[in-house]
């Protein structure tokens, strides 16, 4: 009832009396956009608006000189509507009113690289472009000078969120000196208003990494090797990058972040192995590399050892489902399984190869068993000799 409508700087607002009606439920708001090709009027829903106090809506979507009708109903709680009467007729003003920059990020004050830079604008309407500048610390005198700013991109791939306007661009901070910079954005809405002020912030550009990392002392074992280095002074640490030559390239295989120094494992023994280290910084800058260092891994000589094997003492009927656990430094070539019906003389009856540990091979057997494990380069590591007790039809194993 009594609906009303008023332009505001190219926007509707409307406004209607509070229904008293008990069993209301909900406004409904409708606009018909004025086409002389139109027949005849048809209404599109804009809003539902369930709270009875709400009596106003505002339409931002149209463009300037825009001929609109509008009508507001309610309906009740059984869905009954009141009928699409006593539209109110209105012409979109002009836009006068310049968007503004309400902030620029990323939040932290300090880039490198190729640098993603975000700014979010608030207006009445829209905003359809969003316009960004640089401007060396050195000329700070000039920042109400938008003629002293250079401009380094623009987007008009506007998104709204919160309540604002938002668009992002890249920035290659590589070609501007390491230093304090401001970076400022300007707005533009759809009506060609433009901000009023330069809205800056700043930032310090910052594309060099940690200083040289010297290797002082190196340790070498057969499947290892130990790198150690000086420790770094700058503030904007963040690790230590361990990169090994791999073919012709190197590849980073260790971040160190709380020490000055590292283990590398998991090497073949008697090979040559080329490293090299460098800091990198909390942006992500990597600092100059170290040295290359060649290490030549040591000839192998520790044993492997049988850790375990089971059945553990026991009884048993039929046959003996064996199983061992096999540790080595490096790796185990096989495992041979062999028995004796006198305890002196062996002969095998198993082999088998590539086994690290956890390996179970189940051998119906009721005699003595030897087992022992060999290397590729040695031939006995240790033995364990496992006897069988023998029973009426049963047989008790016994480790020794």
């Amino acid at each position: 009832d009594k609906l009303t409508a008023e332009d505001h700087n190219g926007v509707v607002k409307l406004g209607w009396k509070v229904s008293g009606e008990s069993d209301f439920f909900k406004y409904n708001v409708y606009r018909y956009v004025v086409n002389e090709k139109d027949d005849k009027e048809v209404y599109t829903k804009l809003a539902d608006i369930p709270d009875r106090y709400d009596v106003s809506y505002e339409d931002n979507t149209l463009k300037e000189g825009t001929l609109v009708k509008y009508i507001v109903t309610a309906t009740d709680d059984k869905g009954n509507e009141s009928p699409l009467i006593n539209a109110i007729t209105i012409t979109v003003g002009r836009d006068e009113v310049s968007p503004e920059i309400a902030e620029i990020n990323p939040h932290e004050d300090r880039i490198s690289g190729n640098a993603s830079i975000t700014a979010a604008a608030k207006d009445n309407k829209d905003v359809s472009e969003i316009i960004f500048y640089i401007l060396n610390k050195k000329d700070e005198d000039k920042t109400k000078d938008k003629s002293a700013w250079t401009e380094i991109g623009r987007s008009t791939d506007v998104s709204v969120k919160n309540d604002k306007f938002a668009t992002s661009i890249n920035i290659d901070t590589t070609k501007y000196e390491d230093g304090i910079y401001f970076i400022a954005a300007l707005a533009k809405d759809s009506s060609g208003n433009i901000s009023n002020d330069i809205f800056y912030k700043r930032f310090e550009i910052d594309n060099i990494g940690i200083e040289k990392i010297k290797i002082n002392k190196t340790n070498v074992g057969s499947t290892y090797v130990q790198l150690m280095w000086d420790d770094v002074t700058e503030n904007d640490f963040s690790y230590f990058s361990v990169e090994k030559l791999e073919g012709e390239t190197f590849k980073e295989i260790k971040k160190v972040s709380d020490t000055a120094g590292c283990t590398i494992d998991g090497l073949t023994p008697e090979t040559s192995y080329t490293f090299r280290v460098c800091g990198v910084d909390n942006l992500g800058n990597k600092g100059e590399y170290s040295d290359e260092v060649t290490l030549l891994t040591l000839k192998d000589t520790t044993a492997p050892c049988i850790t375990a094997v089971y059945p553990v003492q026991g009884r048993v009927k039929g046959k003996i489902d064996l199983s061992m656990s096999v540790t080595d430094n490096y790796k185990v070539a096989y495992v041979i399984w062999s028995y004796s019906l006198d305890g002196e003389t062996y002969s095998e009856i198993a082999k088998k190869k590539g086994i690290l540990h956890h390996r179970s091979l189940i051998i119906a057997l009721i005699f003595p068993i030897q087992i022992c494990i060999l290397k590729e380069i040695f031939i006995l590591s240790l033995k364990l000799t496992i006897w069988l007790e023998i029973r009426i039809f049963q047989y008790q194993m016994v480790q020794r």
